[in-house]
């Protein structure tokens, strides 16, 4: 299982750290300048001085018509203080666990032992500055809204000394207490964004600094949680902050969406598999076993669902979450990602994913109109900034930076399929036709759910109705078998022919075919890999994990959310066990592969089509102007 130990922050573990945390807030001077990588900023050699500052009494002085500090400058103290005692406690954690506690002093040690001594110090001075950094971030960006100055880059910050911890915040202290004085000219707002600037610097500069720190370990395999609240640290992850407030939007229940069965169940599956997850021990229990798709894809035509399909996922989750008492965060990617500032795109892009990592919360992440942002890249004319924000996507969502632990998805929704860009379509591991009302029953529903606001105005809807019981085709599929997609034989006409040619060679029961089988059909379809493949191993996860969840899971946290993982994994298996019976590999196996290349050769097709249908159309009329030019 690929989750971080995990650790709690106590106020007791604090406590041991207040006294230090509290005299370098009262008075910090500048240290001498080592240089030799023990520091970060601008070091300059040779400079001594004995000027020191109070960030204490500098706050003070902020308004002296009042004695009494206000809420905004308790509050950043407050951050300040509990940010260095955070970095203090979670140092002397990493000390522990990385064996540096037991280099008492350099006295008797070899050189190569004071090496590993200096070098594992240099590491904590780092990670505290790092995790003070954070939580002052964190902190701050809770009194921030509405504040609309933006703090400057601190001009002062030349040096600080990484050679121990208490080093580093007396110098951090130091520069923060310079920048305070220059910057915030007596008013709370400034301050609130001097600090919080100054501490984004001093996380930039450690994490610049990241890969030249020697034996870290033994933080990056722990995810710290202060207790009693939301913030946290796993290494030198970010998270971030400012985009963590989740998007209002309206309410949708599945009932009101008429049609797309399908989808409907995809979502339902979806739904209930991500809210398994468990935050203790940061993982969910479908990661494991199988049968969730960090990114998957919504896809039809205009007009049949897919934005109501958006609302009622979000809708579902937030239910579900509020039972649980698990936090939400609704984030779709916002409209003005793509920047004509050269890198801003990049940066709007990892802003927003960034919430994939969120740790603490359950993360629906939709891109509706996903044509417009992941376009086709080969295609003439697409922007620079959409180039980027691909390839970010791609980084994030597989590779170094795509950590899956079962809490966030992203849903890519398109009217064009065709125009997603190849290696992003090959991320997507789920699928889901999104084709709106497509019978009379539908239709007549569709009709039903839109009059029957005027049912109180007796005699007033004067259509007969058929003879049919509104909303019985609406039922829930019971398993994906239902699905109108599930066939044992290729609907579209290229993949049948690949698979008859096949079928005459080999029996698919037989492990033989399917090997045969993709080789044919990246024959026909060269842009077919691998990585296509495993998208469909990932489809027979979702098959064989495709069974209800007991609903009191959801509405008593006890019965499943608050139990071990161990437990949760054993109750998961044993439901899946149960609902094997009568579930052949060989079969389901065919029939997502059908039901995947299927779909591949329909998108593949699909410009083509569109250019054939357009040419069409101009053959028409101009065949219709000369008829008319006759006529006339």
């Amino acid at each position: 299982m690929d989750a971080r130990n995990s650790m709690v922050i106590a106020e007791k573990d604090l406590r041991d750290h207040l006294s230090d945390a509290q005299s370098y807030l009262e008075s910090a001077r500048q240290q001498v300048a080592l240089g030799g990588g023990r520091s970060i900023g601008t070091s300059l050699p040779g400079q001594k001085t004995n000027d020191s500052v109070s960030v204490l009494d500098l706050v003070t002085q902020i308004d002296t018509d009042d004695s009494l500090f206000s809420e905004t400058q308790l509050h950043v103290l407050q951050a300040i203080r509990t940010g260095a005692q955070i970095g203090f406690c979670i140092a002397e954690l990493y000390r522990q666990r990385s064996g540096a506690s037991s280099f008492d002093s350099a006295h008797g040690l070899t050189d190569s032992q004071k090496a590993e001594m200096n070098e594992k110090m240099q590491t904590a001075a780092a990670i505290t500055l790092f995790v003070a950094a954070r939580y002052m971030i964190w902190s701050l960006f809770r009194i921030k809204e509405g504040n609309t100055f933006v703090g400057n880059i601190p001009a002062e910050f030349d040096h600080i000394d990484i050679s121990t911890p208490r080093s580093a915040v007396m110098c951090m202290m130091y520069y923060l207490g310079k920048h305070i004085e220059k910057e915030t000219n007596n008013s709370d707002d400034r301050l609130v964004a001097t600090v919080l600037g100054f501490a984004e610097v001093v996380e930039e500069a450690i994490l610049n600094r990241q890969s030249g720190l020697k034996h870290t370990e033994p933080f990056t395999e722990v995810t710290y949680t202060l207790e009693d609240s939301d913030f946290s640290v796993s290494g030198f992850e970010l998270v971030d902050f400012a985009g963590s407030v989740s998007v209002e939007f309206n309410r949708v229940e599945m009932s009101d969406i008429v049609g797309n069965a399908d989808a409907k169940h995809f979502a339902r599956r979806l739904v209930q598999r991500m809210v398994c997850y468990n935050p203790t021990v940061q993982m969910n229990v479908f990661t494991k076993l199988g049968g969730l798709a960090p990114v998957w894809m919504g896809y039809g035509k205009p007009g049949t669902g897919k934005s109501m399909l958006i609302a009622a996922i979000a809708t579902m989750l937030d239910d579900y979450c509020r039972a649980l008492g698990l936090p939400f965060l609704f984030h779709p990617l916002p409209d003005n990602l793509i920047d004509s500032f050269q890198g801003n795109s990049a940066k709007n892009m990892v802003s927003w994913m960034k919430a994939a990592h969120d740790t603490k919360r359950v993360v629906f992440m939709p891109v509706d109109d996903a044509e417009n942002v992941l376009e086709e890249r080969t295609r003439q004319g697409v922007s620079e900034g959409v180039r980027a924000v691909i390839g970010v996507f791609l980084r994030y969502t597989e590779g170094a930076y795509a950590v899956h632990r079962g809490n966030a998805s992203i849903g890519v929704f398109t009217n064009l399929p065709e125009q997603i860009d190849a290696a992003v379509r090959s991320r997507i591991q789920g699928r889901m036709l999104i084709n709106g009302a497509d019978t009379p029953e539908d239709f007549w529903d569709q009709d039903y759910l839109w009059f029957r606001r005027f049912s109180e105005q007796e005699g007033f809807v004067n259509l007969s109705a058929p003879e049919y019981k509104y909303l019985s085709a609406q039922k829930q599929l019971a398993s994906l078998g239902e699905a109108e997609q599930t066939s044992s034989t290729p609907q579209h006409t290229t993949v049948r022919e690949v698979f008859d040619s096949v079928l005459g060679q080999s029996d698919p029961a037989h492990h033989t075919f399917f090997g045969q089988f993709y080789d044919a059909f990246m024959k026909r379809f060269s842009a077919f890999s691998s990585r296509d493949v495993r998208n469909i191993q990932s489809a027979v996860d979702q098959r064989i994990m495709d069974f209800d969840l007991p609903e009191e899971w959801f509405e008593n946290p006890e019965v499943f959310h608050g139990v071990p993982f161990e437990q949760q994994e054993q109750m998961v298996l044993e439901l899946r066990n149960a609902n094997m019976k009568g579930l052949m590999f060989s079969e389901i196996y065919l029939q997502e592969v059908i039901r995947y290349c299927d779909n591949y050769a329909t998108i593949a097709d699909a410009e083509f089509d569109r250019a054939v249908v357009a040419r069409l159309k101009e053959v028409r009329i101009r065949g219709e102007v000369e008829r008319r030019l006759k006529a006339s």
